[in-house]
């Protein structure tokens, strides 16, 4: 299409009598390619007798940007060539001047980011309609640049992993492969390997699977690798590795309902104190309906003069909390046969069952923090 709109151009310039200035634009190749690093030609003739305000400029243009919405790279008027873009110290002019019909252009050590549009454009005016120009495609060839290894999953025996690869080098782009090192055989056949991609699923991993996993990338031109070491690690160190996560939780929980304070809800439901020849008058000591007693005999060991029964009634909705120590060493619910007199304090009352703590330094003020429980 572009070549038959330069031949109607000139034919049309031909056309009209009293055209000396006429320009005609030809481009031998209209796309070139070259290897990274070596030096290429940019191809662009034309036909005309230059006059005093002949120009020649050439411009680029990168991805899909539109060629005469490129930047200018060269510039040639009145004898004098310019270069005002950052290939300048790249490019060359192949005849210089370039007066005799040749506006060929050359670029030394072509790099990735020279791919793009080339527009080689001839103007002689006062002869505007006799503009001409052409465009050429460069495309530069590169090996892969060194890839990038990196794992997804969790390498544990049963479970998948995926390993990936990509490269952000290289043209033509890099197809990828994926080998494990020390094995002389190739992947099995549960790997799934994506060579476009550079992706590797091992799936159902076994710790005969653990070694050094090696990604090459390559094309026309070349090939780097990346390497990645893989421990899987057993099924049951995943466990063990789980169970304490739990047992840990478990512990923290535990400990948080249970250690220092022991938290209850209660009410004081009354509040006396009875010398012990009236309790040895009545035989027992009376209680508030509903409340639970300590058998005297547990406490008398306390004080020997004084007989201290305590009670305890329980209730959903209670405006005080009963603060107890349960650090110290627990014995069982019912104290031994014969204890030492004064070893014995009550540590917890629920639901009508006395637990006694045997006296020690870190329960020595734990009786004086019960506030629910009362003497009579």
């Amino acid at each position: 299409m572009l070549h038959t709109c330069l031949v109607l151009t000139v034919l049309s310039l031909f056309s009209r009598k009293g055209c000396v200035h006429c320009v005609r634009v030809t481009m031998r190749e209209s796309v070139v390619v070259g290897e990274a690093g070596a030096r290429v030609t940019l191809p662009c003739s034309y036909s005309t007798d230059p006059g005093s305000s002949f120009n020649i400029q050439w411009k680029f243009a990168a991805g899909n940007t539109l060629p005469s919405e490129g930047v200018q790279i060269y510039y040639f008027s009145r004898g004098v060539s310019y270069k005002p873009s950052s290939q300048g110290d790249r490019l060359t002019i192949a005849h210089n001047p370039p007066t005799s019909g040749d506006a060929s252009i050359q670029l030394s050590d072509i790099r990735p980011s020279d791919n793009g549009s080339y527009m080689c454009e001839v103007n002689n005016p006062p002869d505007f309609s006799g503009t001409g120009y052409g465009i050429v495609q460069f495309t530069v060839l590169a090996p892969p640049s060194t890839p990038s290894c990196q794992m997804s999953g969790t390498p544990s025996a049963g479970y998948d992993l995926t390993l990936r690869c990509s490269s952000s080098g290289g043209n033509p782009p890099p197809i990828y492969s994926w080998s494990f090192l020390g094995s002389k055989t190739p992947l099995q056949p549960g790997m799934m390997e994506n060579q476009r991609t550079g992706s590797l699923i091992l799936t159902n991993l076994s710790r005969a699977l653990s070694g050094s996993y090696r990604c090459t990338a390559s094309n026309e031109l070349g090939q780097a690798t990346c390497d990645l070491n893989i421990v899987v690690t057993s099924s049951s160190s995943a466990g063990a590795v789980t169970g304490a996560v739990i047992g840990v939780s478990w512990l923290c929980s535990w400990l948080r309902r249970w250690s220092p304070i022991f938290f209850a809800t209660g009410r004081i439901k009354g509040r006396s104190r009875e010398r012990s020849t009236a309790a040895a008058t009545s035989g027992r000591t009376q209680h508030p309906q509903g409340s639970t007693a300590i058998p005297r005999d547990l406490l008398a060991q306390t004080h020997a003069t004084e007989t201290r029964t305590w009670s305890y009634r329980t209730r959903r909705k209670s405006p005080e909390q009963l603060v107890l120590r349960t650090l110290c060493h627990s014995f069982p619910v019912h104290p031994p046969r014969n204890p030492v007199p004064g070893s014995w304090q009550l540590k917890e009352l629920i639901g009508g069952s006395a637990r006694l703590l045997k006296k020690s330094a870190c329960y020595r003020n734990s009786l004086k923090t019960l506030r629910l429980i009362t003497v009579h």
